[in-house]
């Protein structure tokens, strides 16, 4: 868990991670954290976080310091493209436990036009 921790944190380029006895937690911004706990089996997860433009140019840019693979799709397609859609834009990469992160600059699905 401490690993994962320090590893999403450092490619988020957020503050380290906090140790809070059987967790460590990640805080993001707008209140929002990403707490690991150790438990026995854990299945494949997705996570995908909404980010701005700025942040999301900065995290590839971080990612290709660190050397780090990130993919325009799912499953390892398409290593160090991006995925335009929607007017924005998304990358995915794996951290160490082999779970799937997902950055996107907008959502899937347009908002509905408020008009």
């Amino acid at each position: 868990m401490q690993e994962n921790a320090e590893f999403i944190s450092n490619v988020l380029g957020m503050e380290p991670p906090t140790d809070h006895g059987f967790f460590w937690r990640v805080q993001l911004s707008g209140g929002v954290c990403l707490d690991y706990h150790n438990v026995e089996t854990i299945n494949y997860q997705h996570y995908a976080l909404l980010m701005s433009d700025e942040h999301f140019d900065a995290l590839l840019a971080r990612m290709d310091d660190l050397g780090l693979d990130y993919y325009a799709q799912g499953h390892h397609r398409r290593p160090h493209e991006i995925t335009v859609r929607n007017g924005g834009r998304a990358v995915y990469f794996t951290d160490p436990d082999g779970n799937s992160l997902e950055i996107v600059t907008r959502h899937y699905v347009p908002e509905p036009d408020a008009s």
